[in-house]
């Protein structure tokens, strides 16, 4: 179900005053463990990663844009942390290129800070810091933590119109295709993003996604689904909470499992070589950047297919029997349905509708050791059961 602009508001600012009033205890940096395992669950990920804190959706009227110099209603606007990696000098190439605006805003940092930022992304990107990088990650409705992973958005007529969470080298692709899209008005060839609610329909992908097996992933055959993704195995967080979904699959036969396995497609390894070649930078990644590109496509695919084949080797017999694994290369799936961090959880209906949308795993490790919370499997079991139900 899709709110009015005015609820939404009404339901963001809600959300962000409850924030501000209650302390809030994010997995990685438990003040009170007692605290932590009391609290409901999922509800600490769900405040954190929801629609209201992933950014505007396509469509929404695009706010500050004056402010931010964007005079024509037009341009790219990339919230970033402070210390951001050097991928964002792919914008230094895309200003350079194309006759489009970019923006790159840093919230909770000093004028200082810009200095840093520009030495990547060159003098024809406007960066902005305090006081208005915090109102516009406010008015894009961007939560912390989602900054920290870095989240683009797509401007044209006043409005967005493509939101795309993480690194801004994808817009390099296909020799800029989407920023040369976005100057000239024509359609813009990247996948839309979509953060999904409770209630909503996750929209079929066009792509192909194939299991271990070699068969096709139908997400609208009419079974339910838990998809997960984590880290290899065996790795301090993964195994905990593997071992708690993988008590719930032998549970509930009924429902299935699906592992998914995301990696970097051969266009994007190609594009990063041609990225740090293009921006100088190649000697920051000198054993693979600075190959030759067809020993370093060679070197870099083989890479990429011998690990996930030996990290599926690495689990321990019999633990992932029974879990259908999803390859998705270029991280497609991820992409359309806005799988950003992990370990993370999505629960979809016999209708593909999200029953539990998009959330991290609850973890703590004030203690020194990773523990999963004590309530978090009873809270899924409680989930799945009403699916069986229905």
């Amino acid at each position: 179900m899709k709110h009015s602009p005015r609820l939404r508001n009404c339901v963001f600012l809600g959300m962000v005053l409850l924030v501000i009033g209650s302390p809030v205890h994010a997995c990685e940096t438990c003040s009170s463990t007692d605290r932590w395992a009391e609290a409901p669950p999922f509800e600490t990920s769900r405040s954190l990663f929801n629609e209201y804190t992933m950014g505007l959706e396509e469509g929404t009227s695009a706010p500050l844009l004056q402010e931010m110099g964007l005079q024509d209603e037009l341009g790219i606007l990339y919230l970033i942390p402070a210390h951001s990696s050097e991928e964002i000098a792919s914008l230094r190439l895309i200003s350079e290129s194309v006759d489009c605006p970019v923006v790159v805003a840093v919230p909770n940092s000093n004028p200082s800070a810009a200095s840093s930022i520009i030495e990547f992304v060159g003098e024809g990107v406007v960066v902005v810091t305090e006081p208005l990088a915090s109102q516009i990650q406010a008015s894009y409705w961007v939560g912390d933590f989602v900054v920290q992973g870095g989240i683009i958005f797509l401007l044209k007529d006043g409005l967005v119109v493509q939101r795309r969470l993480g690194s801004p080298i994808w817009l390099l692709q296909d020799d800029l295709a989407t920023p040369r899209a976005l100057a000239d008005g024509s359609d813009l060839p990247a996948t839309p993003q979509y953060i999904l609610s409770e209630g909503e329909s996750a929209p079929a992908p066009e792509f192909e996604l194939l299991d271990q097996t070699g068969a096709r992933l139908d997400v609208e055959d009419g079974r339910s689904r838990l998809y997960y993704t984590g880290p290899f195995l065996p790795h301090a967080q993964g195994d905990l909470v593997f071992a708690d979904l993988e008590a719930l699959r032998m549970e509930f036969p009924d429902v299935e499992f699906v592992w998914r396995w995301p990696s970097k497609s051969d266009e994007q390894l190609a594009e990063l070589w041609k990225f740090y070649n293009a921006s100088g930078l190649a000697w920051m990644h000198s054993e693979w950047y600075e190959l030759p590109f067809e020993e370093y496509m060679n070197a870099v695919t083989t890479s990429r297919d011998d690990s996930v084949v030996t990290s599926m080797q690495d689990i321990p017999t019999g633990m992932a029997d029974g879990w259908r694994h999803i390859f998705d290369p270029g991280n497609q799936l991820g992409i359309l349905w806005g799988l950003r961090f992990s370990p993370h959880v999505l629960i979809l209906d016999t209708d593909g509708a999200a029953v539990l949308p998009f959330t991290t795993y609850p973890l703590d490790r004030s203690t020194g050791e990773y523990r999963v919370h004590p309530d978090a499997q009873e809270a899924l079991r409680t989930i799945l059961t009403g699916l069986a139900s229905g």
